[in-house]
């Protein structure tokens, strides 16, 4: 397992074992979609320019969509997970940790079960190509290059 990307791996293996036995996710499991992706894509910086996420200068946070937009790699994803990152960055992922918000309800309930299985999917091949991704030298040269234009401010 690479080791940029073992805590997004864990992440996500925990949401599908969570939605595999109870048939929906938790409210911190459906909130660790989007954590998964994101921790996903400061290891793909990471492992480009050995440095870690520029966290204050390339945001918003928790919005993995808006992050490969930003480093200038969105079109080296598949059009699957293009898709993916858009439907997950108007899900309010984000707001699920809180009871009273409506994403709680539609996203830990158990008639919900069907949007976990997608989320747990969806994530799990944005990790696997962000994984790919790292090899590709050309994506390595535009990480690394962002990371320079980013220094210089």
């Amino acid at each position: 397992m690479n080791i940029y990307f073992q805590e997004a791996i864990l992440a996500i293996e925990k949401c599908r074992k969570e939605w595999t036995d109870v048939g929906s996710l938790y409210q911190m499991s459906a909130y660790n979609i989007n954590h998964a992706c994101e921790t996903a894509v400061r290891g793909l910086w990471f492992s480009a320019t050995n440095e870690e996420f520029p966290r204050d200068k390339i945001r918003p946070h928790h919005k993995p969509l808006s992050q490969v937009r930003n480093i200038g790699i969105l079109n080296n994803y598949s059009n699957g997970s293009r898709t993916f990152l858009e439907q997950i960055n108007g899900m309010a992922l984000d707001d699920v940790r809180y009871i009273e918000s409506k994403a709680y309800e539609e996203y830990t309930k158990s008639k919900s079960s069907d949007k976990g299985k997608k989320l747990v999917d969806g994530a799990k091949n944005f990790i696997k190509e962000t994984i790919q991704l790292s090899e590709n030298e050309s994506v390595v040269r535009k990480i690394q290059y962002k990371n320079i234009e980013l220094k210089k401010g």
